[in-house]
């Protein structure tokens, strides 16, 4: 009895990995049709991305470009994704198909805050690092504000991470108004981790201003509105100094 009742239980599963052995042969010759058909080639790429600019960067263009005229049954969704994280600045990817000759896809790009110039080097820092980038990359960033850095200062950065005098002219550099017409950010502060040399230039009055310790974005904003007259002036934390010939600073 036993004997009968094992034999049916054998027999019903050799009907079912038949009947899923057919499925999968079938399944595999339409996949094997439909992937040499044109109607399926990629005709259409659908980007979505959170770049700080409407620009997108040529490497990412590069990337997808190779899939126009490509089966979107024959493209391998995991090496895109790849491909896609490989470029420069991309945190994240996601691709997806959209039948019949679709691609969906979706880039998330590093949120940087400011751009740095050192030498012949470019760089992009959001809040937690800055990482060297190409020119054109650098050049992307139309609205970030750019600050000149030592190349020693910021091979020091890019290796070892911020110091706190780093941070706090981030802050201060990456809330800098277009209204003010800065022209010019320079920052050194000789490897140490106090706050160095913040230098402001504004090309148009002919001044220059230099941030000489920590202070607030609303104390510096309130200093350059302040500014009336060429010449150079000292902001701290508690006052605004204009220097006169001879050295001799005047308060404001």
């Amino acid at each position: 009895m036993h004997f009968r009742s094992g034999m049916r239980v054998m027999r019903i599963w050799i009907k079912i990995l038949f009947v899923i052995l057919i499925v999968l042969v079938v399944a595999g010759t339409l996949l094997a049709g439909v992937s040499n058909l044109s109607y399926f080639d990629v005709r259409e790429i659908k980007l979505e991305h959170n770049g700080v600019t409407d620009a997108v960067p040529q490497d990412v263009i590069n990337v997808l470009a190779k899939t126009r005229g490509v089966n979107i049954f024959r493209l391998n969704m995991n090496t895109l994704r790849q491909e896609l994280l490989e470029c420069e600045g991309v945190l994240e990817a996601k691709v997806s198909r959209y039948f019949p000759d679709c691609l969906m896809v979706r880039v998330y790009f590093n949120r940087f805050v400011i751009k740095v110039r050192a030498g012949d080097y470019f760089y992009c820092a959001d809040s937690e690092r800055m990482i060297q980038v190409s020119e054109e990359r650098y050049n992307m960033q139309t609205d970030l504000n750019e600050v000149f850095l030592p190349e020693g200062y910021a091979g020091f950065i890019t290796k070892w991470g911020y110091d706190e005098g780093f941070v706090q002219m981030l802050e201060l550099a990456s809330q800098i108004s277009p209204k003010f017409l800065i022209t010019g950010i320079k920052y050194d502060n000789n490897n140490s981790n106090r706050f160095g040399r913040m230098i402001l230039e504004l090309s148009s009055l002919n001044v220059e201003l230099y941030v000489r310790e920590p202070v607030t974005w609303q104390r510096l904003e309130e200093a350059l509105g302040c500014i009336g007259e060429e010449g150079r002036y000292d902001l701290y934390a508690n006052a605004l100094v204009k220097r006169t010939q001879g050295g001799v600073k005047s308060g404001i």
